[in-house]
C-alpha cells in the first residue's frame, strides 16, 4: 500500500491518482473557473476511482449548468 504513495523514482511524480484531485488543471479555485463546474472538476473526482456516467456529466455541465454553478458561488472559497 505504501508503494502507492511513494514518488516514481524515474519522475518524482507521486503514483496515486488521488493526489492530483486538488491541482488538477491548475486547481478548481482559479478565479476564472471558481464558481463553476468544469469538465476539469468531473476528471478530478475520477482521480478518487469515482465513475461519473456520461448522462450524469451532461446534466452537470450542460442541462443543469446555470442551476449548479450558481450553488459554489454562494458560499466563499475554501468554505464548504
Amino acid at each position: 500500500m505504501e508503494a502507492c504513495f511513494a514518488g516514481d523514482p524515474g519522475t518524482g511524480r507521486v503514483r496515486y491518482s488521488g493526489a492530483y484531485f486538488g491541482r488538477l488543471g491548475g486547481g478548481g479555485d482559479r478565479p476564472e473557473i471558481a464558481s463553476q463546474f468544469t469538465a476539469e472538476d468531473l476528471l478530478a473526482v475520477s482521480m478518487l476511482s469515482v465513475p461519473i456516467d456520461g448522462y450524469c456529466a451532461l446534466h452537470v455541465l450542460g442541462y443543469q449548468a446555470g442551476e449548479l454553478n450558481a450553488m459554489p458561488a454562494q458560499n466563499p472559497l475554501g468554505r464548504i
